[in-house]
């Protein structure tokens, strides 16, 4: 398993002066065997949360992490 950085745009609904959707961008930290497995499994997990919220929302890349280890502390 390794972790995967995958950027989102979220689209608000609103519209910008020149007509293009407005849209929030983040990035999101996914842990998969593949590039393809970190957007399947982000897109399966936002598609639950967002569309309770009614927005849309692009995966519009994904690249390998240079995390190695991601440390679960619980109190």
């Amino acid at each position: 398993m390794g972790y995967y950085t995958c950027k989102v745009s979220f689209f608000t609904g609103e519209v910008t002066r020149s007509g293009k959707a407005k849209a929030n961008k983040s990035e999101i930290l996914v842990e998969a065997e593949s590039v393809t497995e970190a957007e399947a499994r982000l897109t399966k997990h936002l598609s639950g949360d967002v569309s309770s919220a009614h927005l849309d929302f692009e995966v519009t890349s994904v690249s390998q992490s240079r995390i190695e280890s991601v440390v679960h502390v619980k109190e």
